[in-house]
């Protein structure tokens, strides 16, 4: 018997590394999504409050590219009196004007999903339903799903 001590150390086999073909997958996922900030938020030389962005270029390094792109796929809008008939009831006591977030791919639609949070700990607690409705989203297109998720 030989222990494991004496035993000669095994060949570490080289495998492919696919490590050049994530970095273009996430390098092209990258494309896409800018390219759908481009189409729903305007040229660059638009400023960012006038369009309704939520995340500026600078806050780029303060995010992961994950959620600075998936923040993109909100702007910024304002409760009204239509948005109360929707989502169950629960809005009976906002004010109209109050302000929240929206998904850019359906808000030109007649339900779109908007997002309205009387304080941080309901946003903290109900976050995740903001990538759920954009991988969801009818109007969100699927390549644009699929960056995401890359």
């Amino acid at each position: 018997p030989t222990s494991a001590m004496n035993q000669r150390p095994r060949e570490v086999m080289s495998t492919p590394s696919r490590h050049e073909a994530t970095d273009t997958s996430i390098r092209e996922a990258i494309e896409v999504l800018l390219a759908s900030e481009r189409q729903h938020f305007g040229p660059e030389s638009r400023s960012d409050v006038d369009n309704g962005q939520l995340v500026l270029e600078e806050d780029k390094g303060l995010l992961t590219d994950y959620f600075f792109h998936l923040m993109r796929q909100l702007k910024l809008c304002r409760f009204s009196e239509a948005d109360r008939k929707t989502r169950g009831g629960k809005r009976e006591n906002i004010a109209v004007g109050y302000g929240g977030l929206q998904c850019v791919h359906c808000a030109d639609a007649p339900n779109s999903r908007k997002f309205f949070w009387s304080n941080v700990d309901r946003l903290a607690n109900s976050f995740a339903e903001i990538p759920g409705h954009v991988l969801k989203c009818r109007r969100c297109p699927n390549s644009l799903k699929s960056a995401l998720l890359e």
